[in-house]
Order: structure tokens, then sequence, then C-alpha cells
């Protein structure tokens, strides 16, 4: 039961939720919760509304409206429950539910990020890539077919791996938690261009919250991350490891809002919480450590080796699909061929 944001309150809900109840199905709210100021220019170009709400004498009837809206609460009797800002949330909240019934299972080859840019669906990791092994695992990596990889300083490899990206391969780059202010901001970002041989950087990321936020200086940090941007030498902006506290502490000092979370995740650390506000806040996630540090717990669990023979994938494979198909992007560690080949040819196939 999709419940839009017409039905104000709890009052009203409970129609639906009683229904749900009594057919004993799962009963899922939806909150379509538009900024006030889309809402009213939609309101303005309506024509043929079916309940008349349409031209500019109907937008301070709608805006009324909205404030009246009590959002859903699971004391209602809901099992799920979704708030959408944005065409995009609700976009992916559409595709989640095609996956769910089997309507469209072809993966998504790449995402468009609240900047407009694109980000591919794998981006290979290059962490615990040492200097021996960077360079040929880059170049075998570009001539297999990967599109993107994450860089940081760091993982003390960035010369290394710069010698062997394509000009049209994307690179993400991160300022790393010891740069604590504006002036590290940007002496960090121009070391690793210039070890990674790149004009600009596709992504820039905030590697870590918890400096600058003690410090005090996030603000500045991301300001100077956002100069980066109207300089031309960053296309989009994003962060590291950032839970939904360290984001609501960021977003209000932003003129360019984060585009990417990239955080750990897997089945073994769902992130429920972390998913729902990156949706809300249009704010794609990208999942690094997609298989568990490649240890047994993840790799070797019983459901996942089940699920996995079922469909003919490995167990690599099964859990990296679990994020794909859920609309979070991966950023996978392998250095060898065959590990390579094998999860490059997710997106290429129809698992």
């Amino acid at each position: 039961v999709i419940v839009d944001r017409m039905h104000l309150d709890t009052s009203k809900r409970g129609h639906f939720v009683k229904i749900a109840q009594e057919k004993k199905v799962p009963v899922h709210s939806v909150v379509l919760a538009l900024p006030a100021k889309i809402l009213a220019q939609r309101v303005k170009d309506r024509t043929n509304h079916p309940g008349g709400v349409e031209g500019p004498s109907k937008v301070g009837m709608a805006l009324s409206s909205t404030k009246k809206l009590e959002v859903a609460t699971y004391d209602e009797g809901f099992d799920m429950i979704n708030v959408a800002y944005s065409d995009a949330a609700v976009e992916r909240i559409v595709s989640q539910y095609r996956v769910c019934c089997g309507i469209d299972l072809n993966l998504k080859t790449s995402f468009i990020t609240s900047s407009g840019q694109p980000l591919p669906s794998i981006t290979l990791g290059t962490m615990g890539w040492g200097q021996r092994v960077a360079k040929d695992a880059t170049k075998l990596a570009v001539t297999l077919g990967a599109q993107a990889f994450d860089t940081a300083p760091t993982y003390n490899n960035e010369p290394r791996v710069g010698e062997s990206l394509a000009e049209d391969t994307l690179c993400t780059v991160k300022v790393p938690k010891r740069a604590t202010t504006a002036e590290q901001v940007r002496e960090e970002f121009e070391k690793s261009i210039t070890k990674l041989k790149r004009p600009k950087a596709d992504l820039l990321l905030l590697h870590w919250p918890c400096d600058v936020i003690a410090n005090e200086t996030l603000k500045e940090v991301w300001q100077e991350m956002e100069k980066l941007v109207q300089e031309d030498k960053v296309l989009s902006l994003g962060v590291c490891n950032f839970n939904p506290k360290a984001l609501s502490i960021l977003i209000p000092h932003c003129k360019i809002r984060p585009a990417v979370n990239q955080v750990e995740r897997h089945p073994l650390l769902p992130q429920w919480d972390l998913i729902d506000f990156c949706w809300q806040n249009d704010i794609v996630l990208q999942a690094h450590t997609p298989l568990g540090q490649g240890k047994g717990a993840l790799l070797s669990h019983g459901i996942l080796e089940t699920v996995a023979e079922r469909n003919t994938l490995s167990s690599a494979q099964t859990a990296l699909l679990w994020n794909l198909q859920g609309n979070v992007a991966v950023v996978p560690r392998c250095t060898s061929k065959g590990h390579i080949q094998e999860i490059l040819d997710i997106v290429r196939s129809k698992p």
C-alpha cells in the first residue's frame, strides 16, 4: 500500500493500515515531501488536474496542505516508511519495487549523481595495493574494461596507479583526515592530482569526518573543496565514512551538497538508517569493503553461499549484487585477472 502526501494524518492513513493488516500483507508508507518551491511551480504549471488544484490561484492551497503533514511512524502499524524529497528519491523507491517484483533485474551500469555527473556502478578500490602491484593491477583492470578507480593519498600508491590510468577513466581523489584547514586541503589535492597525472578529479571525497568536526573546521574544509569545483578542478564532491549525524552537521554549510557518501556496507553491515538518510538527501551511497574485507564471515556465510549456488554465481558476485540491486554502488578491491573479470562481468550480464 502506497500512501502519498495527501494522506496527512494518522486517522486517514489508518484506513489503509487496517486493510493491509486484515489481508495480512505488509504496508509501506511513501511520503512525497517535495520542497515548497518545486511544489509551487508544479501547481502553477498543472492542467486538467482532477481536483482542480492547478494554476497560480491554487498554489496557496497546495502549500497549506503540506504544513499539515504528519510524517508516518512505525507505531501506526507500517512495515516500512520512506520519505522522498525529490524525483530522484522517488525513482530509487520505484526501482526497488521493480526489482523486488521481478519486473526489472537489469543492473544500472552507472548512477547519475545530484551534481549531474555519472558514477559507475563498479569502481575498483586501490587500498592495499602495494607499490609493486598497483601499476600492473591498474593497467590490467583498464584493459579488462574497468571504468573507474578509487584512490587516496593514504594508500601510498597514487603515482603507480596514475601511470596506468586511461584518459577517459574516472578517478576518485580523497582529502585525507590530516587535512583540517583550507590550506591543507588545497595542498593535498594538488599533490594527489600531480601524482595521479590527472588534470582534474572526477570526484573529490572528504575521507573522514572525525578530525574536521573535532577541530571545528568542517565548514572551512568543505568551502575549500567547493572552490575547487568552481575552479573546474573537480567535477563532483562527496564524503567517506559519514554517518547521519556527521552529514547533518555538514549539509547546512553546503552550497554544493555531497553527491556521494562512501561507507562500508555489505549484508552483515546493512546500514539501513544511513541508506534512508542519504536517499532523502539525494546522496548516492557507495559501498567500500562490499566483500567484508574478503574474509570468511561474509563470503562463507551459509545464506550467501546458498543464494550464490542457486543463481550460479560466486559468493563475491552475490555479495556485490546485494548492494547493486539495492541501488548502492560498490568499490571492491582485487588485483588478479580472474577476480577483476568476475566482478566486472556482473554488470555485463543479466543476473
